[in-house]
C-alpha cells in the first residue's frame, strides 16, 4: 500500500481496507486510537489487534505512529495471558 509523508499507521490501515472492501471498526483518535474489530474478529478481554512497523512494535498507538514511504507494516491478532 503506498505511504505519503505523514501518514500513520491507522491511515495506511484505514486505506488499505477500504481499497478492498473490508472491514474495519475504531475507536478513539490520535495516539489513543484503537483498533477494535477487523474483518468482524473482536479485540476484547485479553485479546487484541497489533502491529509493528518494520519489525518493531511502537510503543505509541497507531494513530500516532508516523510511517516513512516503504515501511513495512504487519498487523496481528494476539491474546494476551
Amino acid at each position: 500500500m503506498p505511504v505519503k509523508n505523514g501518514d500513520t499507521a491507522l491511515q495506511v490501515l484505514k486505506s488499505y481496507t477500504s481499497s478492498h472492501h473490508m472491514e474495519i471498526a475504531t475507536t478513539g483518535s490520535g495516539k489513543m486510537a484503537y483498533v477494535t474489530s477487523l474483518e468482524h474478529v473482536k479485540a476484547g478481554g485479553k485479546s487484541g489487534w497489533m502491529f509493528s512497523v518494520n519489525g518493531k512494535e511502537p510503543n505509541v498507538g497507531a494513530g500516532a505512529t508516523v510511517v516513512k514511504p516503504g515501511a513495512k507494516i504487519v498487523w496481528y491478532f494476539k491474546e494476551f495471558k
